[in-house]
């Protein structure tokens, strides 16, 4: 128990951290820096780490913490002192000696890996009773660096990698390293990488699908290597330059997640693409990914954002699914027709038992659906031109959606080449999951989407159909407002 105290007593007492604002690093029991790393076990979810100079664990989601290692940076006093002068700004931000990265291996719950900001690198194989200091088998890094990033590998339990920078020493150099013998010798891996006053890195990730493709941050740009690091090339397409802070694959949905400093989060939708590009694809007129399984919902709400507003991203559709490929796109779609011109070279999608679609270069489509492009006169109004087609654009009329189960999606070029590829639709629903199941017997893999299409289909935008009447008697608004 810790008492605040005032002129006229006690102020109250606590058993939460000390407080560090006010106070230099030197002057508290724990220096937990400003964004000190958070980690929550792969293997256990009410497991989870925080570092200061230790490392904390907690195995009963924080009712109890322990220290599970010694002091793992150089606890140099010298640089704990008084921040700012003649006017202190110590505010936990500044504080020297302290674990920076963290890394547990998906594969071995024993096996953690820790750095700091005042260049070192240790490990442990044993949960943390033994920690071992590897910083001098690292080849050609300087001292005094910061440990921004450590990734243990999801493929090779002796595999790591790290990302270390010296911009506060005056040096820009990009310090990236593998190692594959848990830490006993590290390869420098910095080829490809632009030399720069803004070279120096921020974070790297590895594929949780793909062995040796890896995903790098440096101030300036996102880098990818498919080669484990042995050469990297720029992957930046419409990203706006900018510090690569936080690196990230979120596995179900298959996206990589870019948290950059000051300009946002930014979303690589599907890498499928990247983990499955090879040599011979890379070469090839034609290529057909495999696709990720899609899963169909509407939203209950629609999105909203302030007028203006800076942070709002684009959406992708919903209730379809685009199959991908470099310079062509198709949805597969029951009774839709898909068509992009100027025509340069047609590619036809099909899939099993559904009418095809065909599309001719670019990289987007149009759609055109039953039940929103079919217009009839307004009544007493015969003078209405609906031209030859019936047809317009724009509005936000409905479609029919494509029933749960496995497709087979089929792409033709030129009417030549043939290739062929299954496609697993979902609703995530316990209808998709039992659709699915009985096709490859593993419907309880799926997990759970909270986005229900009951009604909407028929109800219209407005919200005006009996399921919305529905919802207006349980209380639920027909608009989601």
């Amino acid at each position: 128990m810790k008492c605040i105290s005032r002129p006229r007593g006690c102020l109250g007492r606590w058993t939460g951290p000390e407080l560090a604002s006010g106070h230099p690093a030197g002057g508290v029991r724990f220096r937990f820096q400003w964004t000190f790393p958070l980690h929550v076990s792969s293997h256990d979810r009410n497991t989870v780490f925080v570092t200061s100079q230790h490392v904390h664990r907690t195995m009963n989601g924080g009712q109890s913490w322990e220290i599970i290692s010694p002091d793992l940076t150089t606890n140099d006093e010298s640089r704990m002192g008084i921040s700012g002068g003649l006017t202190p700004d110590n505010i936990g931000v500044e504080f020297c000696c302290v674990i920076y990265a963290f890394a547990e291996s998906p594969l071995d719950a024993n096996l953690m890996w820790a750095g700091s900001n005042d260049g070192l690198v240790h490990v442990t194989r044993d949960g943390g009773g033994t920690w071992n200091n590897v910083t001098n088998n690292i080849p050609d890094l300087p001292p005094d660096g910061v440990v921004r990033g450590i990734h243990a590998s999801a493929h090779e339990a002796g595999k790591a990698y790290f990302a270390i920078e010296h911009h506060q020493q005056g040096n820009f150099e990009p310090h990236v390293y593998r190692t594959d013998d848990y830490g006993e010798s590290f390869t420098k891996i910095v080829e490809g990488i632009a030399d720069s006053p803004l070279s120096y890195t921020r974070d790297i990730h590895e594929d949780p699908v793909r062995p040796g493709l890896l995903y790098l941050g440096t101030e300036n740009i996102l880098y990818v290597s498919f080669d484990n690091g042995d050469n990297w090339q720029p992957l930046m397409n419409n990203m706006p330059v900018s510090p690569m802070y936080g690196i990230e694959v979120q596995k179900h949905f298959n996206d990589l997640v870019v948290g950059t400093y000051g300009r946002g989060f930014w979303i690589l939708d599907d890498i499928t693409p990247l983990q499955q590009l090879s040599a011979e694809v890379a070469v090839s007129e034609a290529h057909l990914f495999a696709p990720r399984d899609a899963y169909r919902f509407r939203a209950i709400t629609s999105a909203r954002s302030t007028p203006n507003d800076q942070s709002d991203g684009a959406t992708r559709p919903t209730a379809r699914r685009s199959t991908t490929g470099w310079g062509m796109a198709a949805r597969v779609e029951p009774r839709s027709t898909s068509r992009m011109r100027p025509a340069t070279r047609c590619v036809r999608s099909r899939a099993r038992d559904r009418p095809g679609s065909t599309v001719c270069g670019g990289t987007s489509v149009t759609n055109r659906h039953p039940g929103s492009w079919f217009r009839t006169k307004p009544l007493y109004a015969d003078w209405v031109d609906l031209g030859d087609d019936r047809t317009r654009s724009g509005g936000q009329g409905l479609s029919m959606l494509v029933s749960p189960g496995t497709y087979t999606v089929t792409l033709e070029v030129d009417g030549q080449q043939s290739q062929s590829q299954e496609l697993r639709v979902t609703t995530g629903t316990g209808q998709g999951r039992r659709a699915l199941g009985a096709e490859a017997g593993r419907g309880a893999a799926l997990p759970g989407r909270r986005h229900h299409e009951r009604g909407l289909s028929s109800d219209g935008p407005g919200g005006r159909g009996p399921a919305a009447a529905e919802r207006r008697g349980r209380g639920v608004s027909g608009t989601g407002r």
